[in-house]
Formats: C-alpha cells, structure tokens, sequence
C-alpha cells in the first residue's frame, strides 16, 4: 500500500475511533438528563397533592387554633364560678348558679328515685314506691338536711345576689326539674321515668326551690346561722 492510501486508511481509523469515544462519552450524559426528566415528572406530578396536603394540615391546625381560643375564652368566663357541691356525700363541679341548683336537685333526685328501665318491679320506681315516698314524707327530710348542708347555703347565697328577673326564672326552671315520662318520650329507656318516679321527682324539685325561697327571705344575721 502506497503512502497516500495509508493515510487515508488512518485518518479514517482515527475518526471512527473519535466518534466512538464521543459516544461513550455522551452515553452517560444521556442517562443522567433522562433520570433528571423521569425525577421532575413525578415531582410535578405530586405537587398538587403536595400543596394540597399542605392546605388540609394548614385548616386543621387552624381549627385547633380556634378550638383553643374558645376554651380560653371559656376559661376566662368561668373563672372564680367553680364550686364543689358536696351533696350526700357525692361531690360534684359545677360552674355558674343555675347548674349549682340544678345539680343538687337532681343529685337528691337519683338518691332517693330509682332508675326505671324495665316493666317489672325491681326494674323501675312503682306506684307503690311512690306510696312509700310520700308516706315517710321523703322531700321535707331532704329539705331538713340541705338546710344545714354549708354548700346548699352557699348556692342559696349566691341565688339571693342574682338580680330578681333571672332568680326567679331559675326558680321556675327548677320547680319541676324532672325526667320524662316513658310516654313522654315515646319509648322505655333510662332516659325517662315512670309516671310515680317522675312525680316523686318534681316533688323533691318543688320542696327544695320552696326551701331557697324560705331561706332567701331570712335576714343576714340568721341565714348564717345556719351553716355549721
């Protein structure tokens, strides 16, 4: 081969080896741009679920916000009502002083009124119970004992310092604090009463509204008398 021939024949050996260097050397650079294209089409893909997520943590965080606002704003509102009513030896905390009567009526009431659930005897307050009840005069002993029970004065204290419309509107509420009948509520359930438990019921309600009302129109000297 003559020198011309050779080369051409090098040239072309070096240009072919070239060209297949260039390409391994690309190759890699093309998987990466591919990786990064298949990495940014799934980031945009998630996005909006993303910002989406973002937004729902964002409302609830607000609403747990506003939920803890209110109960400081409660909190306020209810500072220094807090009292502890010891009633029968059960104390129970309430706030504000109509729930205070409320409380201890019905907290008389559960004592002395059995829970009527069921058509047999042992499973509800009977008319027979209610004999008994009114026999033994039930509401007047239970008026005796509040009357010298110093968290009873309390509330009655607290009463007589409540302006005249909303002290009498509570007295009112409270006369015939009871539990539905069975037929007032439609069916037999805890919830309701027999038509004697419910009456026993508002029996004690009214003897112990009575009661704050003797006590409310005794003077400062002998209302403190009373406590012990």
């Amino acid at each position: 081969m003559d020198r011309p021939q050779e080369k051409r024949a090098g040239a072309k050996a070096s240009a072919q080896e070239s060209e297949l260097q260039n390409g391994e050397s690309t190759k890699p650079k093309g998987l990466l741009q591919g990786l990064l294209l298949f990495l940014a089409g799934i980031i945009v893909a998630g996005l909006p679920a993303y910002i989406l997520l973002i937004e729902k943590n964002q409302k609830h965080e607000d609403q747990i916000a506003d939920l803890q606002k209110q109960i400081v704003d409660l909190q306020k509102q209810t500072a220094g009502q807090q009292a502890v009513a010891n009633i029968g030896g059960t104390s129970i905390v309430v706030t504000g002083k109509p729930d205070k009567l409320r409380l201890i009526i019905q907290t008389e009431e559960k004592k002395y009124v059995k829970e009527s659930y069921g058509e047999e005897a042992y499973q509800s307050f009977t008319q027979k119970d209610l004999d008994s009840f009114t026999k033994e005069n039930r509401p007047a002993q239970i008026v005796a004992e509040l009357e010298h029970n110093n968290e009873f004065l309390d509330v009655v204290h607290e009463i007589k310092a409540m302006p005249a419309a909303e002290r009498q509107h509570l007295l009112d509420s409270c006369r015939e604090l009871s539990h539905p009948t069975w037929s007032e509520l439609g069916k037999m359930s805890r919830e309701g009463q027999t038509d004697a438990g419910q009456r026993a019921e508002r029996m004690i309600a009214t003897a112990v509204v009575t009661k704050v009302q003797q006590l409310l129109q005794l003077s400062d000297a002998d209302f403190k008398r009373l406590y012990t």
